[in-house]
């Protein structure tokens, strides 16, 4: 088990890349529009370090809480690349393209964790489906095709037991 402490460390950057993703959904789609994206930043201000590339600041913030796109103002009402000048429906999909990427995302994400290597049960029984070298599986000499039926001599009569009493 790993300690609270080292818990909490890593809800920052899993919290950033959500960001990222969030606010890139936001930029991509702006830009896309031809929007003018004035800033792109990860975590609130004060910034930290900030590069200008192509007429946008990309910027990493002290507070790693957030993040942000801004977007051009309106200097003036004829200016195409504002997004007040937009029409309802671009503008509407700049800012529904944060939490499209998310769900995109997560989609990703889950399809990946599915794809990976884990236990599955045949005919009542776990199968190692994988293993990592080293690891004190590999060490006690469990290989991949190796059927699990018991744990401290207590069988699995079900997948749901099995994986209560390994968790445990």
């Amino acid at each position: 088990m790993m300690p609270d402490f080292l818990s909490w460390l890593l809800i920052f950057p899993i919290l950033i890349v959500i960001v990222c993703v969030h606010e890139f959904g936001h930029f991509i789609t702006a830009k896309f529009f031809g929007m003018r994206v004035e800033e792109f930043g990860v975590g609130f201000p004060p910034r930290i370090f900030g590069k200008r590339l192509g007429g946008t600041i990309y910027s990493i913030n002290l507070i790693p809480l957030g993040g942000f796109v801004k977007l051009s103002d309106p200097k003036d009402p004829e200016d195409y690349t504002s997004f007040e000048n937009r029409h309802f429906l671009e503008r509407l999909l700049v800012l529904i393209a944060g939490s499209v990427m998310n769900l995109f995302f997560a989609i990703l994400i889950f399809t990946i964790i599915f794809m990976l290597p884990h236990a599955r049960m045949i005919g009542g029984d776990i199968v190692v489906n994988g293993l990592v070298p080293n690891s004190p599986a590999d060490i006690a000499g469990i290989r991949v095709g190796d059927q699990i039926v018991a744990l401290n001599e207590n069988r699995f009569d079900s997948f749901k037991t099995s994986e209560v009493r390994l968790v445990n």
